[in-house]
C-alpha cells in the first residue's frame, strides 16, 4: 500500500494544528479533571452506601483497556470518519451518567468512562500528526497538554465541587466534538524503531505513570501535603503556570529531536518529588514545583511518542499498559501503603533508566545526577520534618492533652513497660522544654505511641475517638483538620515521633511476651470482644467490610479467604503470634494493639479470630 505524502509545516493549514490543540486539550481536561479526579471523588462520597471504590476503579481501568484495544482494531480496518466525534460525545454522556443517584448507574458509568476515554485517546494520538505535520507535532502536544493542566489548576475549576467539575468536563468534551477534525483518509504509518523500541517506550512510561499516580493520590489525601501543593489560590496559579511552561519547553525539545532528554529530566523531577513525599509529611515549595514540572514534561512526551509513531497497535499498548495499568498500580499502592515507598521509587527510576540507557549516553549523565542527589538522602534514613513535629508539640500543649495523657513510664512498675513500652531516662525527660511528664493518667501513656499506632489511626482517633475506642471519654478534635488547618496533621506528626528511638526495644519485648499459662480460650467471650472492638474495621463476620475498615487506605483482610498475610498457616507458633498481634498490633499498619486487655481476654479473642479464619481450629 502506498502512503500519502507526509505533511509538512508549510503544507498543513494553520487552522488544522489549532483544531488539533483544542481537541487534545479537551480530551486531557476530561481525563485530568473528571476521569482521574471528580469521578473518583463522587464515588468516594458514596462509600458506605454505594459500590466499593476498588470495584469502581477496576471497572474504570478495564474499560480503558477495552476502549484502547477496540480503537486499534477499528483503525486497522480502515477507521471511521467521525471516530473522534464519537469518542468525545461518548465521554460526555458517561460523565452525565455518573451524576445519577443509582449505584448501577455509577458502576455502568465507570466502565463507560474507561471505554470512552480509552477509545478517544488512542484515536486522537494516532491521528494527531496527520492534522499537524511532523514539524509542529511537539509544539501542538505541548500547547494541548499545557493548556489542559493549566485550566484544571485554575482555582475556580480546581476547588469546584465534583458535580460541577463533571458538568464542566461534559461541556468541554461536547465542545471538543465540534472542534475536532474529521478523518478523511487512512492513517499514515511513519517510520518507527520497531517492536523492541516500542517495548522500551512502554516500560519507561509505565514507571513514570506509576510514580505520578501514587504521588497524586498521596498528596490529595494527606492534609499537609495537599495544603502545600494545592492549598491556596496562589499555589494553584503557580502550578498552572509551571504546567504550561514545562509542557511548552517539552514540546520545543521534542521538535528538536531530544525526546530522551525530556524523559530523563521528567524522571529526575518526579523521583526527587516522590522521595521528598516519602520523607516529609509536608510539601516543600521546590517539591511541588518539581512534581508539577515533571508531570507536564512526561505527559507531553506521552502524547508525542504514539503520535510520532502513528501505529494504532503501539498506541493502544502504550495507553493500556503504561497509562491505565500504571495508574492502577500507583493508586493501588498509595491506597494500600499510604506512601510512595523508597523501593518503588527506586524500581520505577531503574525501569526508566534501563529503557533510556539502552540508546542514550546522555541519559546516563542525567541519571548519574539523580543518584548523586538521592543516595545521600537514602543513607540518611527516613524521618519526620522537625519543624512539623515542633508545631505538633505546641498543639499538644495548647489542646491540653497533657491533662489526660502522661509521657512518663514508671521505672519500677512492670505493667507500664509491658503495656506502653520502654521508659526514657530522667535526663532525657528533663531536656524537654517544657517537660510533658503529666500529672494524672486518665488515658494511655503516650511515651511510645509513635511505634504503637500508625499515622492513619491517629487521624481517625483524633477525628472521633469512639470510632476506634468504644466508650472513650476523649472528645473529638476534628476541628484541627478543617478548612486547611494544619494543626491536626502537625499533631499527628508529633505523636508519630514519640518513641521513635525505642521501636527496636519494644519489638524485642513484644516477641518475648506470652499469655499466662492459665489463660484458656473462651469462644463466647471472644465473640463479644470481637463485636465490640474489631467489627467496625473487620466487619461483623470478619470479612474485612466493617464500616470503618472500608474507609482505611489498607482494607482489613477477609479472614475467610486465603492465608494469613503476616503469618504462615503451618507456623507452630501461629496461635501465639495471633495473640501478640491482638495485644500489640502490627507496626506500620492501622492495626492497633489492645494492650489493656487481660491475658484471658487476648486468648479468647485470638481463639475466635482463628475460628473465623480456619473453622474448627483451636489454640490448644
Amino acid at each position: 500500500m502506498t502512503n500519502t505524502p507526509e505533511k509538512t509545516a508549510e503544507t498543513t493549514p494553520l487552522y488544522q494544528p489549532a483544531r488539533a490543540v483544542a481537541a487534545l486539550a479537551a480530551s486531557y481536561i476530561y481525563f485530568l479533571l473528571f476521569a482521574e479526579f471528580a469521578f473518583l471523588e463522587l464515588a468516594r462520597q458514596r462509600e458506605g452506601s454505594g459500590p466499593p471504590l476498588r470495584m469502581i476503579m477496576s471497572l474504570l481501568g478495564f474499560g480503558g483497556l477495552v476502549g484502547s484495544g477496540l480503537s486499534a482494531w477499528v483503525q486497522r480496518r480502515g477507521g471511521w470518519t467521525y471516530a473522534l466525534q464519537l469518542g468525545f460525545l461518548s465521554c460526555g454522556a458517561a460523565a452525565l451518567c455518573s451524576l445519577l443517584p443509582s449505584n448501577a448507574a455509577v458502576l455502568g458509568a465507570a466502565g463507560w468512562i474507561g471505554v470512552s476515554a480509552g477509545w478517544l485517546t488512542v484515536e486522537l494520538a494516532t491521528r494527531l500528526e496527520s492534522f499537524t505535520g511532523p514539524a509542529r507535532l511537539g509544539w501542538v502536544c505541548g500547547l494541548g497538554t499545557g493548556f489542559a493542566y493549566a485550566f484544571s489548576n485554575l482555582p475556580m475549576v480546581f476547588t469546584a465541587s465534583p458535580r460541577t467539575q463533571a458538568w464542566v468536563s461534559a461541556a468541554i468534551v461536547v465542545l471538543g466534538a465540534l472542534i475536532a477534525p474529521k478523518i478523511h483518509r487512512p492513517q499514515v504509518s511513519a517510520p518507527s524503531g520497531g517492536n523492541r523500541g516500542a517495548v522500551f517506550v512502554v516500560l519507561l512510561f509505565l514507571g513514570l505513570v506509576w510514580l505520578d499516580s501514587g504521588a497524586f493520590y498521596i498528596i490529595q489525601h494527606t492534609g499537609a501535603l495537599k495544603a502545600g501543593t494545592w492549598g491556596e489560590d496562589f499555589t494553584l496559579l503557580t502550578n498552572a503556570a509551571v504546567h504550561a511552561g514545562a509542557a511548552l519547553i517539552a514540546g520545543k525539545f521534542l521538535d528538536a529531536g531530544r525526546p530522551k532528554l525530556v524523559i530523563a529530566v521528567a524522571a529526575l523531577l518526579l523521583v526527587t518529588a516522590c522521595w521528598e513525599i516519602h520523607y516529609s509529611d509536608r510539601t516543600r515549595y521546590f517539591t511541588a514545583v518539581f512534581y508539577t514540572a515533571g508531570v507536564s514534561l512526561y505527559s507531553t512526551a506521552l502524547v508525542w511518542f504514539p503520535a510520532r509513531a502513528a501505529r494504532p497497535g503501539f498506541t493502544a499498548a502504550l495507553f493500556a499498559l503504561a497509562g491505565w495499568c500504571g495508574s492502577a498500580l500507583g493508586v493501588g499502592m498509595a491506597q494500600d501503603r499510604h506512601d510512595v515507598p523508597v523501593g518503588v521509587t527506586i524500581a520505577c527510576a531503574a525501569l526508566v533508566a534501563f529503557s533510556l540507557v539502552r540508546a542514550s549516553p546522555t541519559a546516563v549523565k542525567v541519571l548519574t545526577v539523580v543518584a548523586i542527589l538521592l543516595i545521600p538522602r537514602a543513607l540518611a534514613g527516613a524521618g519526620l520534618d522537625p519543624a512539623t513535629i515542633e508545631e505538633g508539640r505546641r498543639v499538644y500543649i495548647a489542646e491540653g492533652c497533657i491533662y489526660c495523657h502522661s509521657q512518663f513510664l514508671r521505672p519500677r512498675v512492670a505493667r507500664d513497660s509491658e503495656q506502653w513500652g520502654p521508659g526514657a531516662t530522667s535526663l532525657a525527660q528533663r531536656k524537654e522544654q517544657p517537660p510533658l511528664v503529666g500529672t494524672r493518667r486518665q488515658g494511655p501513656d503516650l511515651s511510645n505511641v509513635g511505634n504503637r499506632r500508625s499515622a492513619e489511626w491517629q487521624r481517625w482517633h483524633l477525628f472521633q475517638p469512639s470510632f476506634l475506642v468504644p466508650n472513650s471519654r476523649m472528645p473529638s478534635y476534628a476541628h484541627l483538620f478543617r478548612d486547611q488547618d494544619r494543626r491536626g496533621d502537625a499533631l499527628v506528626a508529633y505523636l508519630c515521633s514519640l518513641g521513635a528511638d525505642s521501636a527496636a526495644e519494644r519489638a524485642a519485648r513484644v516477641q518475648q511476651w506470652k499469655p499466662a499459662p492459665t489463660a484458656r480460650p473462651d469462644f463466647r467471650a471472644g465473640q463479644a470482644l470481637f463485636s465490640e472492638l474489631c467489627a467496625m474495621c473487620h466487619g461483623p463476620k470478619g470479612e474485612g467490610d466493617g464500616w470503618l475498615g472500608v474507609k482505611l487506605t489498607v482494607r482489613p483482610p477477609n479472614f475467610h479467604l486465603g492465608s494469613w498475610k503476616h503469618l504462615r498457616n503451618d507456623d507452630p507458633e501461629r496461635p501465639l503470634q495471633v495473640s501478640r498481634i491482638i495485644k500489640y498490633g502490627l507496626p506500620g499498619t492501622s492495626m492497633p494493639g489492645h494492650e489493656y486487655l487481660s491475658d484471658d481476654e487476648v486468648v479468647a479473642l485470638a481463639a475466635y479470630v482463628a475460628q473465623l479464619h480456619l473453622p474448627g481450629s483451636t489454640l490448644e
